[in-house]
């Protein structure tokens, strides 16, 4: 059977961990899949670690290839690495990506701004915000996620009612609000900077998929995306999700081809 090796960069908007899982393991979800690499919010080096060891695995493979696949601040990681390593990716998968907030005006529009306006034009009190939501999360973690969705879409609201995704969410923040909390701080900053030369000159295939309501990553950062990169990238519009509707809808559709692929090696 064909072995589908990936270096996924997940990246939870705002609320992500800092900490890489230096592990292989199995997705339930995608079982034509031989493993995920997994890390969320994390410094820049310890992702190219990470990618290193995906290197590794994927020599196993005839190209010697790996993809990427970022999700929403995960997006900037993955591009940087494609750029830095275009021989070494067969392609890039960009999942709600956040755009250079240069590209465009994007911030009125995104929920969760006010903490890209601290990070961009307040980064010295960037740490006490943080620690003001770290001690909200403490003191009431409903009430924390209640407030950074207050701006986000319907949809995205109504994730809350799901145990298992606040579940998830809780354990994201607490991850980012305090044990990481200067990694995740440190990618704020990086997120804010100028970082529009890294689309340039990228050549690989690469997948854009985007939400039509998503209100954390607006849907106008991909148009931005698929200008820059031109004609090597295609953007998947999916008109009624939101920016976890999508990530979830990408994953379905990835094990749907990988078993679809798996068939075919088989009737080989």
């Amino acid at each position: 059977n064909r072995t589908f090796r990936q270096l996924y960069l997940e990246q939870m908007f705002l609320n992500g961990s800092n900490k890489v899982k230096n592990l292989v393991k199995e997705d339930p979800a995608c079982p034509a899949h031989a493993g995920w690499f997994e890390f969320s919010k994390s410094r820049y080096v310890k992702a190219k670690n990470l990618f290193e060891e995906g290197l590794v695995a994927s020599r196993r493979e005839t190209s010697g290839k790996v993809s990427l696949v970022g999700f929403s601040l995960g997006a900037m990681v993955a591009i940087k690495l494609a750029r830095q390593n275009p021989e070494k990716i067969e392609k890039l998968y960009l999942v709600s990506p956040a755009a250079p907030l240069q590209a465009g005006d994007f911030l009125p529009n995104m929920a969760g701004r006010i903490v890209f306006r601290v990070a961009r034009g307040f980064p010295q009190l960037l740490p006490a915000l943080i620690a003001v939501q770290r001690l909200l999360l403490r003191v009431s973690p409903d009430g924390l996620l209640t407030q950074l969705f207050s701006s986000a879409c319907h949809s995205e609201r109504e994730l809350l009612n799901d145990e298992d995704f606040k579940a998830v969410l809780v354990a994201g923040l607490n991850n980012s609000l305090d044990a990481h909390r200067h990694g995740y701080a440190a990618v704020l900053k990086a997120y804010v900077a100028d970082w529009q030369t890294d689309l340039q000159d990228l050549a690989m295939p690469i997948e854009i998929w985007h939400g039509g309501s998503d209100s954390w990553a607006p849907p106008e950062m991909a148009t931005a995306l698929k200008a820059a990169f031109g004609d090597c990238a295609d953007l998947m519009l999916l008109d009624d999700k939101g920016h976890y509707a999508t990530l979830a809808a990408f994953r379905a559709a990835l094990s749907e081809q990988q078993i679809a692929d798996q068939g075919d090696d088989t009737a080989q």
